[in-house]
C-alpha cells in the first residue's frame, strides 16, 4: 500500500512538473487569447492577425514592426507595395526595399540617425491580450532607441489603438518625436478640419526642392471649404504640412472607405520640425512607374528623453464606409465629417 501511495505521488508531481513546464513556455510564446493568432500572410510565417469578425488588422514584426494591412469587411484602407513581399532586411548587405501599408516613424526628420534595423528589419512580435499584440524593435544602438509599438483592436466596430513607446537605452539625453508614416490607398481625398488660427495663410505649407519651403502655396486641387482644408490631388511637390490643433483628419480611399485617425495634440509643446506643424501629408500620383498613395502623418510634439525614460504617442483609427464622388471637385464634405464624428464617437 505505502509503496502504491510513492507511485501515485510521484506520478502526480511528474505531471505538475510537465504542467509547469508548459504553462512556462507559453508564457515566453503568443498566448492564446480571441481575436489574436499568429498566420502567414504576405510572405511572413510570424504575421499577427487581430480581428473581431468586422474589422481586422494584421501586423507583420519582420518587416519594420508595422501594419500591412487594415481592413473593414474585407476591404484595404492602405497602399500595399506588392515588391515588398516575403522581404527580409540583413544587416549591411546594403539591400533596402521600398516600404508601404502602416508605417510608423520618429524624426526630427533629417535630424536622427540612419535607422534601417528600426526601419524594415525584423522586430519581435507577442500577442498580449484579446485583440493585443505588442511589437518590439531591436536595442538600437545608432540612435540610442528602442521602440515598442501596442496595437488593440476593440470588441466591435473598427477602433484600432495604435500606441508608439521611444526607450531612451543611452547614457544621454534623446530628444525625438513621433511621427506616423502611413499610406493611404491611392487617388484618394484628403480631409482636415482647420484650427481658428494658423501661422500659414493657407493653412498649409509646400516642401520644394533645395530644401526650400513655401509658406504661401496655391495649387489646384486644394483648397478650404466649410472651414475644412481638402487635398484631392497630387500637389505641384508632394509634401505638405499643417498646424492644426483639432487632434483629427479623414482620408476617403477611391474604394468608398473612410479612414479616420484622431491622436493627441499640445498647444503648449514645441512642434520642432523644420516648420511647427501637427499633421504632413505626403501626396504622389504614379509615383515610380505607378505608385500612388496619400502618406498621412500626424506628428508629435518635441519630447526629451533622459536615460532610461520613454515617451508615447497614441493614434486611434477608424474606418467607415463611405461613398467615394464620381467628381472630386463635388467632394461632400459635410457628410464627411459627420461620418468620421460617429465612428470617432465626438460632437
Amino acid at each position: 500500500m505505502l509503496f502504491l501511495l510513492i507511485k501515485h505521488l510521484c506520478m502526480l508531481s511528474a505531471r505538475f512538473f510537465i504542467l509547469s513546464l508548459y504553462l512556462v513556455s507559453h508564457s515566453f510564446g503568443h498566448a492564446e487569447f480571441s481575436g489574436a493568432r499568429v498566420i502567414e500572410y504576405f510572405g511572413y510565417e510570424d504575421a499577427i492577425e487581430l480581428s473581431n469578425g468586422e474589422c481586422t488588422a494584421i501586423l507583420t514584426p519582420a518587416v519594420g514592426g508595422k501594419i500591412m494591412s487594415y481592413q473593414l469587411n474585407g476591404k484595404e484602407a492602405l497602399e500595399i507595395i506588392p515588391e515588398e513581399a516575403g522581404f527580409h532586411y540583413v544587416p549591411k548587405s546594403g539591400e533596402r526595399i521600398f516600404s508601404g501599408a502602416g508605417r510608423f516613424d520618429f524624426g526630427l526628420e533629417q535630424r536622427v540617425s540612419q535607422r534601417a534595423e528600426i526601419w524594415v528589419g525584423a522586430w519581435q512580435g507577442q500577442i498580449t491580450g484579446p485583440r493585443q499584440a505588442t511589437l518590439t524593435s531591436v536595442r538600437h544602438k545608432g540612435t540610442g532607441i528602442q521602440v515598442v509599438r501596442s496595437f488593440t483592436l476593440a470588441a466591435t466596430g473598427t477602433n484600432l489603438t495604435c500606441k508608439q513607446t521611444l526607450i531612451n537605452i543611452g547614457k544621454t539625453i534623446k530628444r525625438h518625436n513621433h511621427w506616423s508614416r502611413t499610406f493611404g490607398r491611392g487617388f484618394g481625398i484628403v480631409v482636415i478640419p482647420t484650427s481658428e488660427w494658423s501661422r500659414y495663410e493657407n493653412h498649409y505649407v509646400m516642401f520644394e526642392p533645395e530644401n526650400r519651403i513655401n509658406l504661401v502655396p496655391k495649387n489646384e486641387g486644394i483648397y478650404i471649404k466649410n472651414d475644412f482644408l481638402i487635398v484631392s490631388q497630387a500637389p505641384e511637390h508632394p509634401k505638405l504640412g499643417m498646424d492644426s490643433m483639432e487632434g483629427w483628419f479623414s482620408y476617403l480611399t477611391p474604394n468608398d472607405l473612410l479612414f479616420v485617425k484622431k491622436y493627441p495634440v499640445f498647444p503648449e509643446k514645441n512642434y520642432a520640425e523644420r516648420v511647427p506643424m501637427t499633421i504632413s501629408i505626403w501626396y504622389v500620383e504614379n509615383f515610380r512607374g505607378n505608385f500612388s498613395t496619400a502618406e498621412l502623418e500626424p506628428i508629435g510634439p518635441l519630447e526629451t528623453i533622459a536615460p532610461g525614460e520613454r515617451a508615447s504617442f497614441t493614434e486611434e483609427w477608424y474606418l467607415v464606409e463611405h461613398a467615394f464622388p464620381q467628381d472630386k471637385s463635388q467632394v461632400d464634405v459635410q457628410g464627411i465629417v459627420e461620418a468620421s464624428k460617429e465612428v470617432m464617437g465626438i460632437d
